[in-house]
C-alpha cells in the first residue's frame, strides 16, 4: 500500500518531482539487429548440421527428408 501511496504522490506532484527517476514507466526495445544475427546464425547452423536443401551428384538442389519424430508413440487405441 505504501508503494501505491508513493506512485500516487508521483503523479499528483509531476510538476516538481520526476516520476522516471523513480518508476521505469516505458520500455522501448529494439530487437533489429538480434533478428539479423539470429537469421545470419541459423543459415550458418543449417550448413553445419546438414539441414534444408541438398545438392545431389548432378548439381540439382533437393529438399530434405522429413526426419521421424523422435519420440513418437503411435495411438494403439485408434484401430478399436
Amino acid at each position: 500500500m505504501d508503494k501505491l501511496e508513493e506512485v500516487s504522490f508521483l503523479l499528483k506532484n509531476a510538476d516538481t518531482h520526476q516520476i522516471e527517476q523513480f518508476l521505469k514507466i516505458s520500455d522501448m526495445r529494439n530487437y533489429k539487429d538480434v533478428c539479423a544475427q539470429m537469421t545470419d546464425y541459423i543459415k550458418i547452423m543449417e550448413k553445419q548440421f546438414g539441414g534444408g536443401a541438398t545438392v545431389d551428384e548432378e548439381g540439382n538442389e533437393v529438399a530434405a527428408e522429413e526426419a521421424a519424430a523422435v519420440g513418437h508413440v503411435p495411438d494403439l487405441l485408434d484401430d478399436a
